[in-house]
C-alpha cells in the first residue's frame, strides 16, 4: 500500500491468486479486487476464473466467487459505481461483455 504521508510504499500481503501475464483489478469502497489473470501466450490462452477481494481495513485477502466464464482480455476495462464493480471485455464475436458484481456476488 502507498502511504502518502510518509511517500513510500508498503508492503502488507501476498496476493494468493494465480498470476499469468495481464490481471484485473478495481476498488469498490474500502476493498481492492483483483483476479482473472491471463497469459496470451499459451496456446489456447489461459484465462484464470479467479477473483480476490483485499481489505485494506483486515491487512487480508478473500476469495469470491469464480468469475462465470472465461475472458479473452481483449479491450478489457474495469470500473466502479457507488457500491458495484463492472468488468467488460470485447468477446471478439458477439461484441462487448460486462459484467456487473457486488462485494459479495457477480451477475451478468
Amino acid at each position: 500500500m502507498y502511504d502518502p504521508n510518509n511517500s513510500n510504499w508498503i508492503k502488507e500481503t501476498e496476493y494468493p491468486g494465480c498470476w499469468n501475464e495481464k490481471i484485473v483489478s478495481l476498488s469498490i469502497q474500502d476493498n481492492l479486487y483483483y483476479g482473472l489473470s491471463y497469459n496470451e501466450y499459451t496456446q489456447d490462452g489461459d484465462a484464470s476464473q479467479d477473483f480476490w477481494r483485499y481489505s485494506a481495513s483486515s491487512k487480508s485477502w478473500e476469495h469470491i466467487e469464480k468469475y462465470p466464464i472465461k475472458h479473452s482480455q481483449i479491450e478489457v476495462f474495469t470500473f466502479s459505481l457507488g457500491k458495484y464493480g463492472f468488468i467488460g471485455f470485447n468477446t471478439s464475436t458477439d461484441g462487448y461483455n460486462i459484467w456487473k458484481f457486488s462485494e459479495e456476488k457477480i451477475m451478468e
